[in-house]
């Protein structure tokens, strides 16, 4: 399980990470001794186990509030006051979180952090990691996110097209004096498309194939060294590169194949 913050409180906590108001599965839970996760990596089942001092703890009844969506900058689950009593938990503050009706401006972020300083240098006891305002998105706006992905993906499956259309080109060259032999030996036009169509399928899903494999690595790096990133596996993208393409090339060397080839050599 990854190691995230744990937050003591209630409904305002479920708000102020969801961005919604808490139900009443949740509030049920939390009043029964129970956590609200919002990460589906840090929960594999109904239960999930705290550590005190690497020490694991009893395992307390869990729901999770969040289906795929991540808050790197903010708790990770909480519990309520009287569950961490009973765990005998040290509670400490740690940071404190305004959520706003609206974005807050440069200069506002500016005067904020000005108090902040102000009020920490006259402490008695000033910080050694000084406490500093800035404005954070919980998450992506969903509609942004999934605009861009497709977009992406709607650019990886159009150069995976032009790039089958170019190999299949390339490969019906080579296949010309074959086919003029066939039309020769009394081939119909039907099984010489077959047959062209079957090279491009076998090209392009070859292709299409062999690139996501390729893709799997960079993929897994850049998950492994992001402490912001999950893996999911987007599976209607996938299918969109990976089957759109070859079947669109396939489609078309069918259709534009000519169904009387130029004969390349003239017999007597």
């Amino acid at each position: 399980m990854q190691q995230r913050t744990v937050a003591v409180g209630g409904a305002e906590i479920v708000q102020l990470v969801t961005g919604r108001p808490a139900n009443a599965r949740e509030l049920h839970i939390l009043a029964d001794g129970g956590a609200v996760v919002f990460n589906d990596t840090l929960i594999s089942d109904t239960h999930i186990t705290l550590r005190k001092d690497e020490k694991p703890l009893p395992s307390l009844p869990a729901l999770l509030a969040a289906h795929r969506e991540y808050y790197p900058q903010l708790p990770g689950l909480v519990i309520s006051p009287a569950t961490a009593k009973r765990l005998n938990l040290n509670v400490t503050t740690q940071a404190a979180v305004i959520d706003p009706s609206r974005q807050p401006r440069n200069e506002e972020l500016t005067d904020a952090n000005g108090v902040l300083l102000r009020a920490q240098l006259n402490a008695r006891e000033p910080r050694e990691q000084p406490i500093t305002a800035e404005a954070t998105q919980a998450s992506a706006p969903a509609q942004e996110t999934t605009t861009m992905f497709y977009l992406l993906a709607a650019v990886s499956a159009l150069v995976t097209l032009v790039a089958s259309t170019v190999a299949v080109g390339l490969a019906s060259v080579e296949l010309r004096p074959d086919l003029a032999t066939m039309t020769a030996v009394g081939a119909t036009p039907r099984t010489r498309r077959r047959i062209t169509a079957t090279q491009s399928a076998l090209i392009a899903g070859l292709g299409a194939i062999l690139g996501l494999l390729a893709g799997i690595g960079p993929a897994a790096a850049y998950i492994s060294y992001s402490t912001n990133a999950h893996w999911h596996t987007p599976w209607l993208a996938l299918l969109l590169i990976a089957a759109a393409p070859p079947a669109l090339t396939t489609l078309l060397t069918g259709l534009l194949t000519r169904g009387q080839p130029p004969l390349t050599r003239r017999t007597n």
